[in-house]
């Protein structure tokens, strides 16, 4: 009761989450303030999770959610009437290297000992509100054009005609997509499930 009902309690098992999520993620996490009634539901706000070298992820105002303290006995991270305000994602995988999220999550295949705890996220009835969403990708012009039409293509895609989400980027080019102004709800979202 110390730990869910008073700011002290909180606090100390806000310090608890930085640190058990935050050891096990190749990255920097972060919670500005912890709030609610634990043994239910939690409120954290100023969320954020960054790759190693402080480039951004995840990001959020604030993250309501409901759970039951029985799944989490099981090693199991159910989640429901998750509310997201202000998310910020950002998915990168640059040319030649791996996505940000396989970076900050990295499976585990050396591990003997099963399943273990984070191996179940699912999350139910999600509310996304006012999300903001980027994803960056690798791009090449068509590999069946000879090398000169490929430096046209290029030099058009960089060029004021050109499409304004290619980047160069160190390895190559980058195309973009932005979503701004995120409204949504999601029945089910379920990040890991080893079946």
């Amino acid at each position: 009761l110390v730990l869910t009902n008073t700011n002290g309690g909180r606090e100390r098992t806000r310090g608890l989450l930085v640190s058990v999520i935050g050891g096990s993620v190749h990255g920097i996490f972060h919670i500005g303030s912890l709030g609610g009634n634990l043994l239910r539901g939690a409120v954290l706000r100023d969320v954020s999770l960054t790759d190693s070298a402080g480039a951004p992820f995840f990001a959020a105002k604030e993250i309501g959610l409901s759970y039951r303290i029985f799944p989490f006995l099981r090693q199991r991270l159910y989640f429901y009437d998750v509310t997201l305000v202000h998310p910020v994602v950002v998915l990168d995988k640059p040319p030649g290297g791996a996505l940000n999220f396989d970076r900050i999550f990295p499976s585990d295949t050396t591990h003997a000992g099963g399943p273990g705890f984070g191996s179940w996220i699912r999350l139910r009835r999600v509310t996304m509100v006012d999300g903001d969403i980027t994803s960056r990708s690798p791009w090449a012009p068509d590999s069946t054009l000879t090398r000169r039409q490929q430096d046209s293509v290029i030099a058009y895609a960089l060029g004021p005609e050109g499409r304004p989400d290619v980047a160069r980027v160190p390895g190559g080019f980058q195309l973009a997509a932005r979503f701004h102004d995120v409204y949504g709800t999601f029945p089910l979202l379920q990040l890991a499930d080893p079946k």
